[in-house]
C-alpha cells in the first residue's frame, strides 16, 4: 500500500458535461454578467448523466433546487436551503493511481488512509465505517460522523453545536484499475435539533454511478 500513489486531477476537462450542456451554461452565465459558468453554482437543466473522461458516470441528485458548479475539474451539487440552519450538497472527484489499484485490500488501505486524520478540538465524538461493496467495479463505501463546537462563522447553527455526516464510495474503474473516483455527499445541521434532510435525494446521487469506456476529450 505504501507503493500506492495518487494523483489528483486539477483541470475542467475531468468530469464534462455534453458539450451541448456546457454551452447553454456558459450562454447562462454570460446573461448573468459572468465571464464564465465554471466555478458558479446554475440550476441543473436536466437529469442525463454526467459522462467523466475516465469513463464513469453520474446523474444529478433528483429533486428541486439543486445547483451544479464544476470547480478545478470537480463535479458540485448544492442544495438551496436555509443555510443558517441546513447544508447539503454532493461533490464527484476523480483519482489517478500511479500503479493501479490490484485487490480491494488496497483499495480498503488507501481509502482508510485518505479518510482519516486529525481534527483540531473543536470536533468531537468522531467516528468512521468502511466497508467494501458489491459493484461493477472495486468500491469501499465509507461513512464519516462527527460533531463540531465551535462558534466559527462558518458554522451554520450560528454558534452551536453541529453535527456532520459524510457518506461516500471510493471506486476503481473495473477495466482500467490505474483509474478511479470519490463521490459523496457532505450533510451539516444544528445538533440538538430536528431539521429537514435530504440525504435520500444525495443517496440516490451516489447509487447513479455507473462505469463506462473511457471518452476522448471534447
Amino acid at each position: 500500500m505504501n507503493n500506492l500513489k495518487i494523483h489528483n486531477r486539477q483541470n475542467c476537462t475531468m468530469l464534462q458535461l455534453t458539450f451541448k450542456y456546457f454551452i447553454i451554461l456558459m450562454m447562462l452565465g454570460s446573461l448573468l454578467g459572468c465571464t464564465t459558468a465554471r466555478n458558479r453554482y446554475l440550476p441543473v437543466f436536466h437529469d442525463k448523466p454526467r459522462i467523466s473522461t475516465f469513463g464513469f458516470s453520474v446523474s444529478p441528485p433528483p429533486g428541486t433546487d439543486w445547483f451544479e458548479k464544476i470547480d478545478k475539474g470537480d463535479l458540485f451539487y448544492l442544495k438551496k436551503t436555509d443555510f443558517d440552519k441546513y447544508i447539503i450538497y454532493t461533490r464527484a472527484h476523480e483519482l489517478s493511481f500511479s500503479s493501479g489499484v490490484n485487490d480491494i485490500e488496497e483499495l480498503m488501505s488507501f481509502v482508510k488512509l485518505k479518510k482519516t486524520g486529525r481534527y483540531p478540538e473543536t470536533h468531537k465524538n468522531i467516528s468512521y465505517n468502511f466497508a467494501p461493496i458489491e459493484k461493477e467495479g472495486m468500491c469501499v463505501q465509507y461513512q464519516h460522523n462527527y460533531e463540531v463546537h465551535s462558534s466559527t462563522i462558518s458554522n451554520p447553527a450560528k454558534g452551536h453545536p453541529s453535527r456532520v455526516t459524510s457518506n461516500g464510495l471510493i471506486c476503481v474503474h473495473p477495466a482500467q484499475p490505474e483509474k478511479g473516483i470519490d463521490i459523496y455527499y457532505f450533510e451539516r445541521s444544528p445538533l440538538r435539533s430536528v431539521e429537514v434532510s435530504y440525504s435520500d435525494e444525495a443517496e440516490q446521487f451516489l447509487h447513479s454511478l455507473t462505469f463506462i469506456e473511457s471518452r476522448k476529450r471534447i
